[in-house]
């Protein structure tokens, strides 16, 4: 099995670490990836890495993909960071919020669509917890 190399750099509109939007998810076929089918209303399956990252197909083409592992944006760490922190490193112009409740922690996160960057940052007490680019 292939190692990663970390940090894993989050490349905005085209992927994060190793993982690129639209390529083909047999690509990969050098990681271990657990496999997910779809069950849920997006029908899209789903990809495990090492808890690190979740890497979700449709077709078989990489359409999203989730770090929840030491991820940085130009060398600055994104995950596990400060959302508040993010907001004056980065300065997005265009940031919509919502609330998630999430039923297995009985809690919600605070959910971040960055569109100038095509990120999307899920948060719990202004830290991030995952980094999704889409």
């Amino acid at each position: 099995m292939k190692e990663l190399e970390q940090p894993f750099e989050i490349y905005p509109h085209i992927g994060i670490g190793p993982f690129r939007l639209n390529a083909s998810i047999n690509d990969y076929s050098n990681l271990k990836l657990a496999f997910y089918e779809s069950d849920d209303s997006t029908g899209w399956d789903t990809y495990e890495f090492e808890n690190a990252f979740s890497i979700y197909t449709e077709k078989g083409i990489i359409v999203s993909i989730a770090c929840r592992d030491l991820c940085v944006l130009n060398g600055v760490r994104v995950v596990g960071a400060h959302y508040s922190d993010f907001l004056k490193t980065f300065h997005p112009t265009n940031v919509t919020h919502d609330q998630i409740y999430m039923p297995d922690d009985d809690d919600y996160q605070d959910v971040y669509d960055i569109d100038d960057l095509e990120l999307q940052l899920w948060c719990r007490y202004d830290t991030i917890l995952t980094v999704f680019c889409s």
